[in-house]
């Protein structure tokens, strides 16, 4: 019984052990002056392509939906709402409306 609980404790101690030498390498040690001003430039960067990215890409806005896209399965209405709404919708209620509302705006005449 003795050789069970010290065979657990030392599997215990070693597990914390592991777990603290795992902890200090990944989060121990503060990024460096360096690296925080390349992570922001990177940052910085990778922004500016994702706005002009999407604003090359006009989005969606424009293209027809599918048809028989009411009939499609509710995650499939989700994809759509967010590819040509640009709405993440929750559930397939608030997907409907997004598509509802991106049809209606096709129809309307163009403003002045």
């Amino acid at each position: 019984m003795d050789k069970i609980i010290m065979r657990r404790l030392k599997h215990l101690q070693r597990l914390e052990e592991n777990h603290a030498r795992d902890f200090e390498d990944r989060f121990g040690t503060e990024a460096s002056r360096k690296d925080q001003q390349r992570d922001a430039l990177n940052n910085v960067i990778s922004a500016d392509w994702n706005r002009k990215q999407k604003s090359a890409a006009g989005g969606a806005f424009g293209r027809p939906l599918p048809a028989g896209w009411r009939k499609e399965h509710w995650k499939t209405q989700q994809a759509m709402a967010a590819d040509y709404a640009g709405v993440k919708a929750d559930n397939k209620e608030e997907a409907v409306r997004a598509l509802e509302g991106y049809e209606a705006e096709l129809t309307l005449p163009p403003a002045a």
